[in-house]
């Protein structure tokens, strides 16, 4: 299972793979698990990802296509300057 990641408006995005048999869920087979900092730094500095960005994806292009309207989304709610 191979880690990802990449950025998206300064944001930086961590995919990581789990084998959901590791949690009794065989049937769910590998999902993956989306972290998002504010920025490569806040992630190098050990700092709290954002915790409303964090979500489960069956692939890893379905996480690639989806978070960045995550993020889209989480900066107009939040009024964030880019």
């Amino acid at each position: 299972m191979i880690e990802f990641d990449f950025e998206y408006k300064g944001f930086y995005i961590e995919g990581i793979p789990f084998d959901q048999t590791e949690n009794g869920h065989p049937e769910e087979g590998i999902t993956y698990t989306s972290y998002v900092y504010f920025s490569k730094k806040d992630y190098d500095n050990l700092e709290d990802y954002i915790f409303d960005l964090c979500d489960a994806y069956n692939s890893p292009e379905e996480l690639k296509e989806d978070i960045p309207k995550k993020i889209d989304k989480y900066i107009r709610k939040n009024k964030i300057e880019i």
